[in-house]
């Protein structure tokens, strides 16, 4: 037997195994051979990558816990990852199956997705594995940084995205951020940006990620898991401090604000190419995704400004959350 013909007979004798569930008797009858021989043939077929096990544990949730930030804060509805001894990737990719799950549920035919970029948004996008195809559009709410990862960036989630619904992607060609106003200005005016943005501001939904400015984390948290600071390539140092002294909190859609959802640097915001903080307000369902307890100050300022009314996040952050709502 040749190479081609053993592996085809491998995977035979998977697919009858895992696929048609016959027992290892019967599939040894059914090719003339003993069932220890099937035995083995399997463990092979699993050495060889032809089978690959996957075990798809259940994502818990803490509902007490969703409650009490629904009375807390007035959300339209708070999903919390349980949680347990997770490394912080474990947090992002659960957390990033919670808002996906969502996602699939509210979502229906002819609406318009609005999506930032991130990590988060990124897992959630992933995870994302409708039910149905549905007629809608996505299209990009801001800029594109440059990342050095691409994945994480906004064109290619959008494109990732629409395709799963069989959907139609609407990309923002510019930069996040342009330092010459005049620039800015005649890029805002530009047709298909003007366009693109237009749209975006009708979104039905707007998922989005939740950024804090520079985390304070332990390394070993991250096991391998990391994450740029992306404003190291935008701002001064000057800049830098004068964000810290009127005490940023976080970022959404790459504008700043402070733990009571006050707006800060408005000079800056004015270079960035996307929409503004306060046109969410006029955004139906604005869903924030973000996980890890160095972001609770940030996701606090999100809901207190109300540029978020949907949040997705592990339990140990969401009781982080809860209780500095009490003290800040």
């Amino acid at each position: 037997m040749d190479k081609e013909d053993k592996l085809s007979l491998l995977a035979e004798v998977a697919s009858m195994y895992y696929e048609q569930d016959l027992t290892q008797s019967q599939i040894a009858q059914r090719t003339f051979t003993s069932r220890s021989r099937i035995s083995r043939l399997l463990t092979l077929a699993k050495e060889k990558g032809i089978v690959e096990i996957k075990i798809h544990y259940p994502t818990d949730r803490v509902r007490h816990i969703e409650t009490a930030l629904k009375e807390k804060f007035g959300l339209k509805k708070a999903i919390v990852l349980k949680g347990g001894d997770r490394t912080y990737q474990e947090i992002v990719e659960g957390v990033g199956q919670l808002a996906a799950n969502y996602l699939d549920e509210v979502i229906s035919d002819d609406m318009i997705l609005g999506i930032s970029w991130g990590k988060a948004v990124y897992n959630t996008v992933k995870a994302l594995k409708p039910e149905e195809k549905h007629k809608i559009e996505v299209v990009q709410i801001m800029g594109t940084a440059g990342t050095e990862d691409p994945v994480i960036d906004a064109p290619e989630l959008i494109r990732t995205l629409a395709n799963k619904y069989n959907g139609k992607f609407h990309t923002l060609y510019a930069p996040l951020y342009v330092e010459d106003d005049y620039v800015r200005n005649s890029l805002m005016n530009e047709n298909t940006i003007k366009e693109t943005l237009q749209l975006a501001r009708k979104s039905d939904i707007i998922l989005t990620g939740i950024g804090c400015f520079e985390p304070n984390v332990p390394n070993n948290l991250w096991q391998g898991y990391t994450l740029n600071n992306l404003w190291e390539g935008y701002l001064t140092k000057k800049e830098r401090k004068t964000l810290k002294n009127q005490g940023i909190a976080g970022t959404i859609s790459a504008h700043f604000y402070d733990v009571n959802g006050r707006i800060l640097n408005e000079v800056m915001n004015n270079k960035i190419i996307g929409l503004d903080l306060d046109e969410l307000d006029k955004i139906d369902t604005i869903i924030g995704v973000a996980g890890g307890f160095f972001k609770a100050e940030a996701i606090l300022g999100a809901i207190r400004g109300k540029f978020i009314n949907v949040l997705v996040t592990d339990e140990a952050t969401a009781l982080k959350v809860l209780e500095m709502a009490d003290e800040i």
